[in-house]
């Protein structure tokens, strides 16, 4: 079994795959396109709607059913973008994704229709993931738009210190990278003055109904992966505690890689 540490994480993301996008990236932008939607989709065609095939079997809302790779790459990214739409109402100041890489998610979540002057936030581990990201950036100067450093293991909030209104937080698939959180992160944002809400888009079905599918997620293929294994259950301590409410869970709703298929949970502080 592998083991998914500091330099695991860095030597599969800052050194393997986010220079990858940089490059694609000076290339796209020293031909003259500054394009942010023509990038993603570049971005997605290079490095994400890789198969040998045309279609493959996906799982939605507990349904098998057969697509096209691109159509279905692209239907995930808009089941996110809306459930992160959502969230968002007049008084949303900022949205923030933990675990951003080239931030991906909160463009396309700006491009497709979220609120134009509020302030995103992309935190990331990794440089190479912070330096693709302000490449994107750079390319729509209507976005305000801002990469920091951030370590799950020491959750540093200081820099919403100056806005007071409704924040959004985010994870797609970033919290699976980290064996076992530690339950100060969420302290660290219950603890916030502000009015929050906390979407999850993360492989926790088994953790949510354990040996309830044969298909989406597994305790086993956690484990392989040395991917995360406590997400729930710290969720539902802080519940029990009356710290929190859950607002939604959705298990193995979309599923592209059925071992490793996408619950939705989301939650906010009591």
């Amino acid at each position: 079994m592998l083991q998914r540490n500091r330099n695991f994480v860095l030597r599969e993301y800052n050194e393997d795959k986010w220079p990858l996008v940089i490059d694609l990236l000076k290339k796209q932008k020293e031909s003259g396109d500054n394009n942010l939607t023509r990038a993603l989709n570049n971005i997605n065609k290079e490095f994400r709607n890789k198969s040998n095939k045309n279609f493959i079997d996906i799982i939605f809302d507990k349904q098998e059913v057969k697509l096209s790779v691109d159509f279905s790459i692209s239907g995930n990214q808009s089941f996110i973008c809306k459930k992160i739409i959502d969230k968002c109402n007049e008084k949303t100041e900022a949205i923030i994704e933990i675990g951003s890489g080239y931030g991906r998610n909160l463009f396309w979540t700006w491009l497709y229709g979220a609120p134009k002057n509020i302030k995103y936030f992309g935190l990331e581990f990794t440089k190479s993931g912070r330096i693709a990201a302000d490449t994107l950036a750079s390319m729509e100067k209507s976005i305000d738009y801002k990469s920091l450093s951030f370590n799950f293991y020491k959750p540093n909030f200081d820099f919403l210190n100056s806005i007071k209104g409704h924040i959004i937080f985010v994870t797609v698939h970033s919290i699976e990278q980290i064996p076992k959180l530690d339950i100060e992160f969420f302290k660290k944002i219950i603890e916030l003055k502000n009015n929050v809400d906390c979407i999850h888009f993360e492989p926790i079905g088994w953790q949510i109904k354990p040996n309830n599918f044969k298909k989406g997620s597994s305790q086993q293929y956690a484990k392989m992966n040395d991917y995360n294994t406590n997400l729930f259950s710290l969720l539902q301590k802080l519940k029990e505690k009356k710290l929190i409410s859950i607002q939604e869970i959705l298990p193995n709703f979309i599923c592209i890689n059925q071992k490793n298929g996408t619950s939705v949970l989301s939650w906010r502080p009591s």
